[in-house]
């Protein structure tokens, strides 16, 4: 089992000690981990947080580090597209023809979301989708959530350093309850059937609708009533 704390600790003195260097080391290093989440965007939040941190230039570092992490699941499903038998082997390239136009866009939506995407970009590999276009949808995905996660990093030092302790806490709360609908309450796989089906704008819209769901205030008191469950439990 991976500590991830410790890989934390470790990444975190990486990007301490060599800067944009270690930023890239960081994002490369944390998504070449197959289907295990590392909280590598923890430390670049916190990065954020910092006014002398250099946003753009970090963001690119950790989006082009982050591309050639997620490089190594496009080789697994590359390899692993050689010892699945013939009919398999012609319907994933089917499924090619079928992406042919949306793929990079898939690629892009998923690589610009927190949630594990090595279940999406390894069919990639598998039906040999162009290393190019992949590489590139990645490294734009990347540095897209990279610097979201950046920014929201320095709106939160803004706040807390010029507003007072409570309204702080308040803007904290409300950010991490938004933050959390999006990450946790959206169904990605819907999202991106939406697309491919019916194009971008149904699936921005299918994508809004979760949200606004999940912030609904039936799906937020049972969030709470089960938290609350647990702990006593």
């Amino acid at each position: 089992m991976i500590d991830v704390e410790w890989l934390m600790t470790i990444f975190n003195s990486l990007v301490i000690k060599y800067g944009y260097i270690g930023a890239f080391a960081l994002a490369t290093i944390s998504n070449m981990i197959l289907f295990l989440p590392v909280p590598y965007l923890v430390t670049f939040f916190l990065l954020g947080e910092s006014p002398q941190a250099n946003i753009i230039l970090l963001s690119l570092a950790g989006g082009i580090g982050a591309a050639m992490g997620k490089l190594l699941s496009y080789f697994v499903g590359f390899g692993g597209s050689k010892v699945i038998g013939e009919g398999r082997r012609k319907r994933i390239f089917a499924l090619r023809k079928l992406l042919r136009k949306y793929g990079a866009l898939i690629i892009l939506i998923v690589a610009a979301t927190p949630m594990p995407d090595d279940i999406f970009l390894i069919p990639f590999g598998m039906m040999r989708y162009d290393i190019t276009k992949y590489f590139a949808a990645c490294a734009i995905g990347k540095t897209i959530l990279t610097f979201m996660v950046m920014s929201l990093g320095r709106l939160h030092y803004m706040v807390v350093t010029t507003t007072n302790l409570e309204t702080s806490i308040l803007v904290s709360v409300i950010g991490f309850i938004i933050v959390s609908a999006v990450i946790f309450g959206v169904n990605w796989e819907e999202v991106l059937n939406v697309i491919e089906e019916k194009g971008l704008k149904e699936g921005l819209k299918n994508m809004t609708l979760q949200v606004l769901s999940s912030l609904s205030y039936s799906r937020m008191k049972k969030w709470v009533e089960r938290h609350v469950r647990g702990k006593q439990e």
